[in-house]
């Protein structure tokens, strides 16, 4: 696991650090709007795979989802994005 990039901007700026042709693994940190207090944020797990994966990288890639979500815990949700 290598940590790639991190940062405090919106989610473009997150889009635009995805790479096309790699698997990466976010954990999306946004600000809770139903509470009232400004401290408050939703962690969102987020499997990326680019749509140049090849297929058998995407399998390799799968084995290790366990893994990655048990270091990056607790999370109140998780998305697979692919485009």
């Amino acid at each position: 696991i290598i940590l790639k990039d991190s940062g405090t901007g919106d989610v473009k700026e997150l889009v635009s650090k995805l790479s096309d042709d790699d698997v990466e693994y976010i954990l999306l940190r946004l600000p809770d709007t139903q509470k009232d207090s400004q401290s408050t944020t939703k962690d969102i797990f987020i499997v990326w795979q680019g749509p140049n994966v090849k297929i058998i990288e995407r399998g390799k890639k799968a084995a290790h989802i366990g893994d990655i979500k048990y270091i990056l815990q607790p999370f109140h949700a998780e998305l697979m994005a692919r485009n």
